[in-house]
């Protein structure tokens, strides 16, 4: 008789056993961990599966305490024997996707390991009654419509998609989309400038709407800005000073106004919020008018222009009471020397006057 630290055989009754764990007994070995369960069948259902089984031809040297169901590796679930009776042989595999195929294979467990897995069940779909949910939502903006499109669901569930209705948010604005079958885009109109909008889809068949979708990427209604009103200019010494009034933004913020001189085509370019310019670099004598457009990320205002022309002129030197030594006159006081004591009188003609005093 041989002893368990070697590899001889020894006699046991009927049977043999080895130092490697096996006992055989009449012809059939006995392992450690159980045989392969058999006879593996799935079921589908929404979103998930139920799956059966036999017990192993053989539990091993222990009575088996748990069943392993896999898919794959993707979903496993383990089904343990309550205490005093068997493992049960049939377990329900949770959160698969509906419209996806899956197969599973079972391994039975005891004490001694995990038994070796069973031949795959025959393929599964698990799916809904009403549809799945919509997918792919994207939106797109035009002014104040958007256009929405989407991907149909993986399944449509026990009968063919009846309809489809989107909904924006905010506002909870809905629009029914029918058909045979149902278009997968449609379009929303009058949406609020400036505001940020975002849109579901539902799918419907004859027993029930589905889940909503995920949102869409956002949208901003907008448009280009409306055109600057009440532009006037004031004339300077070789300047001008530009004022007017903005117009709506558009539904975006205004990024740029653009104020342009004629003759001469200069510009000048201020931000967002200010709403007058020094326009430098003039000719004084020439007659100019001034454009002033808005601009944001949607585009550029029509120009609005000034109602009268101005032309720069030189500042008119103030009037005044001076001396130069020997008079005291009256006259353009930037004609005196940086010696003369001058008296400013301001608003007084230019014509020079003579006084003796």
């Amino acid at each position: 008789m041989g002893s368990i630290g070697d590899n001889s055989k020894g006699q046991l009754g009927n049977g043999t056993f080895t130092n490697k764990g096996t006992l055989t007994l009449a012809g059939c070995p006995l392992t450690g961990s159980p045989t392969q369960p058999i006879n593996v069948i799935a079921t589908a259902a929404d979103g998930s599966a139920t799956v059966r089984w036999q017990a192993p031809a053989s539990q091993g040297s222990n009575p088996i305490t748990s069943y392993k169901i896999d898919s794959s590796g993707r979903h496993r679930v383990v089904v343990t024997a309550p205490v005093g009776g068997p493992a049960p042989t049939e377990a329900t595999v949770p959160g698969l996707i509906n419209g996806q195929s899956y197969v599973f294979s079972v391994q039975a467990i005891n004490s001694r390991g995990v038994g070796a897995k069973s031949t795959s069940s025959n393929v599964v779909v698990p799916r809904s009654d009403v549809p799945s949910v919509p997918r792919n939502v994207l939106a797109s903006i035009n002014d104040s419509s958007a256009t929405v499109s989407w991907t149909p669901p993986l399944t449509e569930g026990a009968s063919p998609i009846t309809s489809y209705t989107a909904i924006a948010s905010p506002g909870g604005l809905t629009l029914p989309v029918s058909g045979s079958p149902p278009a997968t885009a449609t379009t929303f109109t009058g949406l609020t400038y400036g505001i940020t909008y975002t849109f579901k889809i539902v799918a419907t068949n004859s027993h029930g709407p589905s889940t909503a979708s995920a949102p869409s990427n956002s949208v901003v209604p907008s448009r280009i800005p409306d055109t600057p009103t009440q532009v006037v200019a004031e004339a300077g010494d070789r300047l001008a000073i530009v004022r007017w009034t903005p117009g709506y933004h558009g539904g975006r913020p205004v990024t740029n106004v653009r104020v342009t001189a004629s003759p001469g085509g200069g510009s000048v370019d201020v931000k967002c919020g200010v709403s007058s310019v020094t326009f430098t670099g003039l000719t004084n004598g020439t007659t100019y008018s001034f454009s002033v457009v808005a601009t944001n990320p949607i585009g550029s205002s029509a120009s609005g222009d000034t109602a009268t022309s101005i032309t720069p002129a030189p500042r008119s030197a103030p009037m005044g009471y001076y001396t130069d030594g020997a008079k005291t006159r009256f006259g353009n006081l930037a004609s005196p020397s940086p010696n003369d004591s001058v008296v400013p009188l301001r608003g007084v003609g230019t014509e020079w006057l003579d006084f003796d005093l």
